[in-house]
């Protein structure tokens, strides 16, 4: 195969970072669903944090707001190898660090409550998410019908110590 006919790596990842993102802005319009950026100093919870109590007072679930940051994470580099190989279009591939586009997904799950999943819009697209067991645990209790008080992450009391400490 002629390798002037095949697109360069790097083309061929901009392609596929430019068509997620706009589907995801497109998903973001569609819905209704704000696309804030992160600001230097301003807490990513406190600024959705409007959002998820509209959710709730709504009973709805899904994501309620995506957040853009641009931050490092991995891509990878071609580059044809050093010495000649059998091979014409063999390439080295490489991880490298890069800075580039990342989308923060907040979402309201019925099960797990609220849970943050964050997408590199670069490939090979890597994700990370970020939940607190004890938003879970805060839906099984009231599921159960006991009651309890919580100041943000902390349990201050139950009518069932028990059933806290096992997580149901």
């Amino acid at each position: 195969m002629c390798t002037a006919c095949i697109p360069s790596p790097p083309q061929v990842l901009a392609k596929r970072t430019l068509e997620y993102r706009g589907w995801v802005e497109g998903y973001a319009r569609n819905h209704k669903i704000p696309m804030l950026r992160a600001e230097k100093g301003v807490s990513k919870e406190d600024a959705v944090r409007p959002h998820l109590q509209r959710m709730e007072r709504q009973n709805q679930h899904g994501v309620y707001c995506i957040f853009t940051s641009m931050e490092m994470g991995s891509t990878f580099t071609s580059k044809m190898p050093q010495y000649p190989t059998d091979d014409p279009d063999y390439r080295i591939i490489r991880r490298v660090p890069s800075r580039y586009l990342h989308y923060y997904f907040y979402i309201r799950d019925p099960v797990i409550g609220p849970v943050a999943m964050c997408v590199g819009t670069y490939l090979p697209f890597q994700t990370t998410y970020y939940l607190n067991g004890h938003n879970f645990i805060e839906i099984e209790l009231r599921s159960q019908g006991l009651a309890f008080r919580k100041d943000d992450n902390a349990f201050l009391a139950t009518t069932d110590a028990k059933a806290l400490q096992a997580g149901r």
